[in-house]
């Protein structure tokens, strides 16, 4: 069984091209619907049945992208 991550479907949304819809169609084939997500503040992975382009619709619109530029910047301003 293959699965795919919360932490895939945040790379794919990053992507500012429409390439991203095929790689999520192409995931599909491999893993189904073979979802697992990890709760960071819970310390726990959880499975979920959740087709790849389905979970990344809710992903597209509820999560900010990554920013490793603001990352870095709140980083080395600590120092």
């Amino acid at each position: 069984m293959f699965c795919y991550s919360h932490a895939h479907l945040l790379d794919l949304k990053n992507d500012k091209t429409d390439i991203k819809y095929k790689e999520l169609k192409f995931f599909e084939q491999l893993v189904g619907d073979n979802y697992l997500s990890y709760h960071a503040t819970e310390k726990r992975t959880s499975g979920y049945l959740a087709k790849p382009l389905e979970a990344f619709k809710d992903v597209e619109i509820d999560d900010e992208p990554i920013s490793f530029t603001n990352l870095f910047l709140s980083y080395f301003s600590q120092a």
